[in-house]
């Protein structure tokens, strides 16, 4: 139990180190990596494929039991990142979808301090 507590602990600090700033405020970074995964998981809703279908359900129609499987451990990983950096999921949900412009900006920029 207490050696489980440790280690917890030490993820913890480990994650806020990578996704905060001194100031306790996420970094830029941390809010893009954020929001990709947030989408990535479905964690603001249903997924739907290109044709519209859930991706709960087979081309055929049937009920795909392996999809449901990888998206419910997808979510958990998400959980566990969310509940250890005690992000509040409301913040997460809100963060504002980058431009195309601005990614580009972005691109760019890094491009040329290679």
């Amino acid at each position: 139990m207490i050696i489980d507590l440790w280690a917890k602990y030490k993820q913890v600090r480990a994650l806020k180190r990578l996704f905060f700033d001194p100031d306790g405020k996420l970094k830029e970074d941390a809010k893009i990596v954020l929001e990709w995964l947030r989408d990535e998981v479905g964690a603001k809703g249903r997924r739907l494929n290109e044709s519209g279908m859930s991706l709960l359900f087979s081309a055929d129609g049937r009920f795909d039991a392996a999809a449901v499987a990888y998206m419910a451990g997808s979510r958990r990983v998400y959980d566990l990142l969310i509940s250890r950096l005690a992000v509040d999921e409301t913040e997460v949900f809100n963060l504002a979808a980058m431009t195309e412009a601005k990614r580009e900006d972005d691109l760019f920029n890094d491009l040329t301090q290679i």
